[in-house]
């Protein structure tokens, strides 16, 4: 037939935590899905937990979280998560969008880290070699439309340096 909404599930999981009262003191750990994979070590292996795919639709995710997600390592030589958009010409590889009236009271993105020697909070490494081209390794677009007597700054950077005089910045 025409028209209507389908819906298909491969697996799906729910978990609810009601029907009974936890007790004082108890702590409830509830899953949707948990999995993980082990390997042995021998020769070369590629172990993933989780693996999906999508296409064919008109939009494709393979992922999609609603909800808070939290990404964590044990590795201690590893890039803890990497996006790899090698065949991206159009669009973006990560957009973060917040919200648009009341405004963000704490930082829309957090990165802090102890810096080693010769590294980088952020490392920017734009190449430029296409042919006439306009384009910024860094882009501040930064508004203020308001009737408000705000302290704006497009850029700002505040460096302090303690405890040896020899210090230079």
């Amino acid at each position: 037939g025409s028209g209507g909404t389908k819906t298909l599930y491969g697996l799906r999981s729910q978990v609810n935590n009601d029907g009974f009262s936890d007790n004082s003191g108890v702590t409830a750990n509830l899953y949707g899905g948990y999995f993980s994979a082990v390997g042995n070590g021998g020769g070369t292996e590629t172990t993933y937990g989780l693996y999906a795919t999508a296409s064919g639709g008109d939009t494709n995710y393979s992922a999609y979280i609603s909800g808070i997600a939290y990404l964590t390592t044990s590795g201690t030589t590893t890039d803890a998560f990497t996006i790899s958009a090698t065949s991206l010409t159009s669009g973006s590889a990560l957009v973060a969008t917040g919200p648009s009236s009341t405004g963000v009271t704490d930082h829309f993105l957090k990165i802090t880290s102890d810096v080693g020697s010769d590294a980088a909070l952020l490392n920017l490494a734009p190449d430029f070699s296409g042919s006439a081209v306009t384009a910024y390794g860094l882009r501040s677009a930064a508004t203020d439309s308001t009737a408000s007597a705000n302290t704006d700054y497009g850029l700002r950077s505040q460096l302090t340096l303690t405890g040896n005089a020899a210090k230079t910045g």
